[in-house]
């Protein structure tokens, strides 16, 4: 593992995007958890359009660069990411940035969607805390695919932070717009599934 390599977001959370969940006035003041489970906590905030940004937070039973090694490992990201349907490195854009490739497998009866995505990774030299950046961009290196959705909106960060020699705080924050059609009943189910899983 290259610990100066940044991580592609997780699949996991793509699909909780663009969810057409009312803006309430009490939400609007700042985050709203939807889940507390497992050591798993899901918040949720709207923001000034019809998105709302995602949260998660856990701490991991790993140190730093354990859970970055994991997180760095693209390729085999389909291995513990939920509907994970593709996860590859499409190009090294510097020694701190990627292009990478992410699909979702959408239940039936939504298409899957997927993305092309900038990743950047900021304090890799650090044993405190790590930042993950990143962002939904347009690529030639990945057309557009017959009967997949391209997400026209994915954007977050990961950040990693040292609790101790054996235990990482995680944090995941996302804004995801899936684009295309999804049933109102599987935004729900997806919001409080996911994250977990």
């Amino acid at each position: 593992m290259n610990p100066h390599r940044p991580c592609a977001p997780l699949a996991m959370l793509a699909l909780l995007a663009a969810v057409t969940i009312p803006n309430h006035a009490a939400a609007a003041a700042g985050w709203r958890l939807l889940e507390d489970v497992g050591g798993v906590r899901v918040e949720m905030r709207p923001t000034a359009s019809e998105l709302y940004t995602f949260r998660g937070t856990t701490v991991v039973a790993a140190g730093l660069y354990d859970v970055l090694a994991v997180l760095d490992d693209i390729n085999r990201h389909c291995e513990w990411t939920e509907r994970c349907g593709a996860s590859r490195i499409l190009r090294s854009v510097d020694d701190t940035s990627r292009l990478i490739y992410n699909r979702t497998d959408s239940p039936w009866p939504a298409a899957d969607r997927d993305v092309v995505l900038l990743s950047k990774v900021e304090g890799a030299g650090s044993r405190e805390r790590v930042y993950i950046a990143f962002r939904e961009v347009k690529s030639a290196r990945m057309p557009v695919t017959d009967g997949v959705v391209r997400m026209p909106r994915l954007r977050g960060h990961y950040l990693l932070e040292r609790v101790d020699v054996g235990h990482t705080r995680v944090e995941v924050q996302m804004q995801v717009d899936v684009g295309g059609w999804i049933p109102d009943w599987m935004s729900r189910r997806l919001n409080r599934t996911i994250p977990l899983d």
